[in-house]
């Protein structure tokens, strides 16, 4: 585990843990942000796969194994999500999430739209050697920076989603995604930018770009508030709030009629 620089009893604890069972690593770090961190602990470990997960998620007992399998038999595959439900506070099952490229031909079919890739982190299983020749974790690509690392190991290797349902994604207002909804819709904007003109601009060059271009830019504001009204409409309504959250999920429908009455008939009311 690396700790990035807790103020609480964490790291007391983890030591506890690590010293009573040797498959427990343990480093402390001062507070470098979630890309440091992570990167720390990749350079860090010895194993040949690593597998991503959020505190607030949760993973099937049977996912690691699964995994292992499906990767194995998939020769050339460097990265492999799974399908998974978002989850209110008290486990309720909300909706789905999983949608990527499940065979080789698939994925070859996805490759050539010139489209990120958008894995659900808390599912991937990846090779440790691939995360660290693209690079890792880049903070130019925060809070997309896992969508930027699995698109370019992408554009060389294989990049698959499992059919099996082994992760539960709790919905939360004030997780990275929701509070970082805005530059989080810019980054996607901006790898579809590369994708489709071969070009490698930078965050900071690609909101320059945008600043001249209104439409584009109120396009993606748009974009921003019709996903936080939806995310936080579903939160309130799934977490004893019905009629708070049924009139955000309305008002976010409203904005975008077609992407929020599909999310709608996702969601298992």
């Amino acid at each position: 585990m690396v700790n990035d620089g807790s103020t609480d009893r964490t790291g007391e604890i983890v030591q506890k843990i690590a010293a009573a069972d040797e498959r427990v690593l343990y480093w402390p770090m001062e507070h470098v942000g979630l890309c440091t961190a992570v990167n720390a602990g990749l350079a860090e470990i010895q194993s040949r796969y690593v597998a991503r997960m959020d505190a607030d998620d949760l993973s099937h007992p049977a996912r690691l194994e699964k995994q292992m399998d499906f990767i194995q038999r998939q020769p050339g595959v460097k990265v492999v999500e799974a399908h998974a439900h978002t989850i209110a506070n008290n486990g309720r099952h909300i909706t789905r999430i999983g949608s990527g490229p499940a065979t080789i031909d698939e994925y070859v079919a996805f490759r050539k739209k010139r489209k990120p890739f958008f894995l659900l982190n808390s599912s991937v299983l990846a090779e440790r050697s691939a995360l660290i020749d693209y690079g890792g974790y880049r903070w130019d690509d925060f809070p997309a920076d896992d969508v930027g690392l699995y698109t370019r190991i992408a554009q060389d290797h294989p990049v698959l989603t499992m059919p099996d349902f082994l992760v539960d994604y709790r919905l939360t207002p004030g997780g990275i995604t929701s509070s970082h909804q805005w530059r989080m819709i810019v980054q996607f904007a901006k790898f579809d930018y590369n994708l489709q003109n071969d070009n490698h601009v930078d965050f900071d060059s690609f909101v320059r770009r945008l600043a001249g271009r209104p439409w584009s830019r109120l396009r993606l504001r748009w974009g921003s508030l019709h996903k936080s009204t939806v995310r936080y409409g579903a939160y309130h309504f799934f977490n004893g709030r019905p009629t708070k959250g049924l009139l955000f999920l309305l008002f976010g429908a409203a904005m975008e009629p077609h992407r929020g009455i599909q999310k709608l008939m996702r969601a298992q009311l």
